[in-house]
C-alpha cells in the first residue's frame, strides 16, 4: 500500500544579504537579519497555521494535526538538531526535506532558499520523489511515496512536513509520546518521541 504525500508550488525567498547585517528586526529589535526572517516572527507564523511540536495531548485523546499550507521554504527543527539520517516529523517545515541524494528515485534541479530557525538559509538544489519503507502500529513494512520532497545538501536531518501530510488527505495523530500517520483509516508510519523529536520508524 503506497501513500503519496504531495504539497503546492513553492515560491523563492529573497536571500539574507549580509551587507546589511547592522539592520535592526522591528520584530524582536535583535540586529542582523530583517523581519521576515526572524525566528520569532515565523514561530508566531507557524503556530497560526497549526500544532506545536510538543507531545499533543488532550484530555488523553490524540490531537490530530490540521494545518495550512505556506509556499514559503521554512523549517524549525532542523537547526536545532545534531545529524541523523532518521525521519522526523515536524509541524514547523512547510515541505518535506532531505539531504540523502540516495533517497530520490526522480529528482530535477530545483533553485531556492530555505529558512532555518536560526536565521541562516540553506540552499535547495533539487525537487523530486522517493519512496520510505515505514513500519504500522502492528510492524508491517508499508512503502509510503513521498512526492516534491526538497533536497537540501547541508541539512542536518530529514524531514515529514506535517503541513504537507495534511494536505494530502492523510492524518497525523500525537498521543502519549507516539505518532501515527494514517492514509485511508491505516496508520502507514508511526513514531516516537526521542530526543524531544518524532522520529518515524522505517526499514533500514
Amino acid at each position: 500500500m503506497k501513500a503519496a504525500v504531495s504539497r503546492s508550488r513553492i515560491t523563492s525567498g529573497k536571500q539574507l544579504d549580509k551587507s546589511d547585517d547592522q539592520r535592526v528586526c522591528f520584530e524582536c529589535g535583535k540586529p542582523g537579519h530583517i523581519k521576515r526572517n526572524c525566528y520569532m516572527y515565523l514561530s508566531k507564523l507557524a503556530e497560526q497555521q497549526g500544532i506545536d511540536r510538543a507531545d499533543a495531548t488532550v484530555g488523553g485523546k490524540a490531537k490530530i494535526a490540521e494545518q495550512k499550507v505556506t509556499d514559503r521554504p521554512v523549517c524549525f527543527l532542523a537547526a536545532e538538531r545534531s545529524p541523523t539520517r532518521e525521519w522526523i516529523i515536524d509541524s514547523g517545515a512547510s515541505h518535506h526535506l532531505t539531504s540523502d541524494r540516495s533517497f530520490f528515485t526522480q529528482l530535477e534541479a530545483k533553485s531556492d532558499k530555505l529558512y532555518l530557525a536560526n536565521g541562516k538559509v540553506s540552499k535547495i538544489v533539487g525537487v523530486g520523489e522517493g519512496n520510505i519503507t515505514g513500519i504500522d502500529d502492528v510492524g508491517n513494512p508499508v512503502e509510503v511515496k513521498l512526492k516534491k520532497v526538497l533536497f537540501v545538501p547541508d541539512l542536518n536531518c530529514n524531514i515529514i512536513s506535517v503541513q504537507r501530510v495534511v494536505e494530502s488527505k492523510a492524518r497525523v495523530e500525537f498521543c502519549s509520546g507516539k505518532c501515527h500517520v494514517k492514509k485511508d483509516g491505516r496508520a502507514i508510519l508511526v513514531g516516537n518521541v526521542i530526543n524531544g523529536v518524532y522520529c518515524m520508524k522505517t526499514m533500514k
